[in-house]
């Protein structure tokens, strides 16, 4: 929703009011900084908000909040029209008081009552929306919910006297998963929670007039309570802390209730409090809860009469950083948010990482940044006598799946030097040297499979290029020159990367342009010229599905290539986009010239927020196949529907059709009558190996096979699959981090694009059936147009125009 609109309904409303001599009903939120506006015009609601109860969540264009009558309204933040949400009627004891609304984003509304039942809507339908009852139980009361923006999984804590308890709800909502017991080291009363990382969690702690948060790991197998803390009081607030959101650049806010205060959490974490949150603006009166839609970053206020607060003085007043545009604008489904920048000034455009460490080189020494805490330190290197390696200067890092660092010498002249450092078993920090490839190395290359060791290098003085594969077995070192070719177009080095199990995309620079060249390292072939871009490349990386990203430096663009193609992901606005590495869950890149007056390296998290799969009817009356789907989509052809449904410690989190455009470019495509999904599962602890169940719309033929897709393979026939009898479903079984996980690692989750496929001869000619009255199709066709489409057009478009936080916040 534009500000302006909110501006400009403030206004008007308070017109009317003054016209018939009434003050307005809400109070201001002054902000601390130029770079932000408040907006103030949400009156005194009618239905009144109820005592007591300062959560409300948005959805689309609508403020949802709890009224005095018991019942949920929501307020259209453009027309000011009110509509009753869900009735009270849905709550089997009325006498139980409701609160904890939370909307995910996927559309649903959650909240709970004062026992220990939850509650949730669909809000795509008609409303009043029709009550469901979350089928699980758990201690204490419950508090609240936050959703993961990385997994899309959503969460939800329980309090008692003595521990807090942390709980993943699981899509098919009859079950959840208790991953965390939680002592409060203050004994105070349980505060809000947030998202800080993808496995960092913020946790609030109100204890008297000061209010605590502290950093958590929720999700890590731990077994003792306190055992997944990753920092006790991490930050400490005057007036305590009664609520938090991820806003702009998904970075942490916090509001202080009696201290009347919204803060920006800074990251990195520094250690000192003083540096690590700055206010931003501060209120008239105490403060709710906090919640981002849009661009604006909204706060509820409410009297304080002998610390509690009246039917109706609830009121809402919205914040908007005015300097939204100088950071990323982002294109589809894309997220990101703001790292701060190292402590010490990158030397390259360079990063690797491994192990949740990024590592970056900084003039002669190699820094490492945790990406769970943000804490800094450095990597001290030395050679063989045990002396440090003065005069080096790395450049061209590769932290390699062996657990070894490699690098080269930029000082070096001429440069043949290749470092290699194991970082276990290295209490010396010992770097050894591998020489003697041909050419000067000038770009590092892993295979993503095997693990080898490919070198990029030129001649000295000539327009020889080559390709070297280096394989390393104890000291024993061979290497091989799997292609050598000339400068075609007599640029430089760029960066490298594997496109396939044998093929290396290799990147000739100009200064003017970006050549892209396929290798053959089996046959030693070059393809010249597959893909021409107007701009150098500075950097490769893989990212989310195994997908190729670049980086082209001062054009400031953040690429993904597909199948010869470079698809916008990001613009770095005023400013350059250049290095550019992926943790797992994102991909990182720095961007230069940060903000108007500031020209400051800055590191981003940008990641594609999942495309949820519509959920299964749950009005169906007849047993179909619908009612064990947790989810179905309609597939490209508009028609066909695939439904998929976890199993015994599985978890699906989404699902979405591929475009079959994108398969129609994949070499290869094999035949597959119903398209092609991906789908993203998550595992319980200690689980390795998983089965899902996968339905159809329509019978498939007994010799169906799943056919997956990856990047550095292409299409193949996933043999772990077993097609029902009456060919409505096959069982999948897939093994985190094996094969059929298309991110590669053992890491909790499963990552799976593909297909049902059959063989070409099979010509699959039988008479299917009209599906059309069948509730798996109808009702996966008529929430995909509806508005649970909008909640994701929304969401992404309240990233777009999102950017950098200024720094002129912590000067």
């Amino acid at each position: 929703m534009p500000k302006r609109n909110i501006r400009m309904m403030g206004i008007g409303l308070a017109l009317v009011l003054l016209l018939f001599g009434a003050a307005p009903a809400f109070s201001a939120l002054t902000p601390a900084y130029d770079q932000y506006s408040a907006y103030n015009g949400i009156p005194s609601l009618d239905p009144a908000p109820k005592r007591d109860e300062g959560s409300f969540a948005v959805y689309q264009d609508y403020l949802i909040y709890l009224a005095y009558d018991n019942d949920i309204y929501g307020y259209n933040l453009e027309t000011g029209n009110i509509l009753k949400v869900c009735s009270s009627a849905i709550v089997a004891d009325e006498t139980h008081t409701l609160g904890g609304l939370f909307v995910s984003k996927e559309g649903f509304l959650f909240f709970h009552d004062s026992q220990k039942t939850i509650y949730y809507a669909n809000l795509a339908g008609e409303w009043p929306a029709i009550k469901r009852y979350y089928g699980t139980s758990c201690t204490g009361q419950l508090y609240g919910f936050a959703q993961n923006p990385w997994t899309g999984a959503v969460w939800y804590i329980s309090t008692t006297i003595v521990h807090t308890y942390f709980y993943e709800l699981y899509s098919d909502k009859d079950s959840a998963k208790k991953h965390m017991v939680y002592d409060l080291p203050h004994d105070g009363n349980q505060g809000p929670i947030a998202w800080l990382g993808p496995r960092s969690l913020l946790s609030g702690e109100q204890v008297g007039d000061t209010g605590y948060l502290h950093l958590l790991d929720p999700a890590y197998p731990g077994t003792q309570e306190n055992e997944r803390e990753i920092e006790a009081n991490f930050l400490e607030f005057p007036g305590g802390v009664s609520g938090a959101a991820r806003a702009w650049y998904n970075m942490v806010y916090a509001a202080s209730g009696d201290g009347q205060s919204v803060y920006l959490i800074q990251m990195p974490y520094n250690g000192d409090d003083a540096f690590n949150y700055d206010k931003i603006a501060s209120a008239d009166r105490p403060l709710g809860g906090l919640f981002f839609y849009g661009d604006e970053l909204f706060a509820s206020q409410f009297e304080a009469e002998s610390g509690r607060k009246d039917a109706g003085d609830l009121s809402y007043s919205s914040l908007v950083d005015d300097y939204v545009s100088e950071g990323l604008e982002l294109q589809g489904n894309y997220e990101t948010y703001y790292m701060g920048f190292p402590d010490y000034n990158p030397s390259f455009d360079q990063f690797t990482v491994l192990d949740r460490n990024m590592y970056y080189p900084s003039s002669e020494s190699i820094y490492v940044y945790d990406l769970d805490t943000s804490g800094e330190t450095e990597l001290i290197l030395k050679d063989s006598e045990g002396e440090a390696l003065d005069g080096v200067l790395p450049f061209q890092l590769l932290a390699a799946q062996n657990d070894k660092l490699y690098f080269l010498d930029y000082n070096e002249d001429p440069r043949f030097s290749i470092y290699e450092y194991a970082f276990e078993d290295n209490e010396d920090d010992i770097a050894s040297v591998i020489t003697g490839c041909t050419g000067i190395p000038a770009v590092l290359v892993e295979h993503p499979e095997t693990g080898d060791l490919y070198v990029a290098s030129y001649e000295d003085g000539g327009d020889g290029m080559y390709l070297n594969h280096i394989e390393i077995d104890g000291s024993v070192i061979t290497r091989t020159v799997v292609a050598d070719f000339d400068r075609f177009h007599g640029g430089n080095n760029g960066p490298a990367i594997f496109s396939g199990s044998q093929t290396v995309l290799y990147v000739e620079n100009t200064g003017e342009k970006a050549y892209f060249h396929e290798i053959d390292t089996e046959k030693g072939t070059v393809d010249q010229d597959v893909m021409v871009w107007d701009y150098p490349v500075r950097s490769m990386s893989y990212g989310p599905y195994n997908s190729i990203f670049m980086t082209d430096g001062d054009n400031g663009g953040l690429y993904e290539i597909k199948a010869g193609q470079a698809i916008s992901v990001a613009t770095a606005l005023n400013g350059s986009a250049s290095g550019l590495c992926y943790d797992g869950y994102s991909l990182i890149m720095m961007k230069g010239g940060f903000g108007k007056d500031y020209d400051v390296t800055g590191l981003y998290r940008v990641w594609e927020q999942p495309q949820f799969g519509v959920l299964a009817d749950e009005e169906c009356l007849n047993e179909t196949i619908s009612s064990s789907a947790d989810f179905t989509v309609l597939t490209d052809d508009g028609e066909a529907s695939i439904g998929i449904r976890g199993g015994t410690d599985v978890t699906v989190q989404y699902l979405k059709a591929l475009d079959d455009e994108y398969l129609d470019s994949l070499p290869s495509r094999p035949n597959l009558p119903l398209g092609a999904v991906d789908f993203r599962l998550a595992y319980d602890d200690d689980i390795i190996t998983g089965t899902i169940t996968i339905y159809f719309s329509k019978e498939m033929p007994g010799d169906t096979f799943w056919w997956k897709y990856d990047e550095a393979k292409g299409w193949y026939k996933y043999e772990n699959c077993t097609v029902a009898d009456d060919g409505m479903s096959m069982e999948i079984v897939l093994i985190d981090g094996g094969e059929g996980d298309a991110d590669g690692i053992q890491n909790g989750y499963v990552v799976d694009p593909g297909g049902p496929g059959v063989p070409d001869n099979n010509n699959n000619k039988k008479v299917w059936g009209d599906f059309t009255d069948d509730c798996f199709i109808k009702g996966a066709q008529s929430r995909i147009n509806s508005a649970l489409l909008a909640v994701f057009v929304l969401l992404a478009a309240a990233f777009l125009g999102a950017n950098a936080i200024r720094r002129k916040i912590s000067a």
